[in-house]
């Protein structure tokens, strides 16, 4: 019972902290130096692309942020794609 009840727990945070996601809207796409490229949101927060996929979101996407293992941030648009990001500010 006491491993069934600590499963039960963690499965109700885990709904829900996704019930409850943050959003953000792209407003800009900068690209630095070096080929690196970040997401600028509606409320100022960048997102660095470190996955290595070639797919970019565009400007007016809206996004939601999950958390993936080993502190791992993913952005997930509308569309379902996913980019592995590092939070900058």
């Amino acid at each position: 019972d006491v491993v069934v009840n600590a499963l039960n727990e963690s499965v109700d945070r885990i709904i829900k902290k996704e019930d409850d996601p943050t959003r953000y809207t792209v407003t800009r796409i900068v690209r630095k130096y070096g080929g690196k490229i970040e997401f600028v949101t509606d409320n100022d927060r960048r997102f660095r692309k470190i996955s290595t996929s070639d797919y970019l979101f565009e400007v007016g996407d809206v996004l939601v942020a999950k958390r993936g293992v080993f502190e791992s941030v993913f952005l997930i648009n509308q569309d379902g794609k996913r980019i592995k990001v590092k939070i900058v500010n």
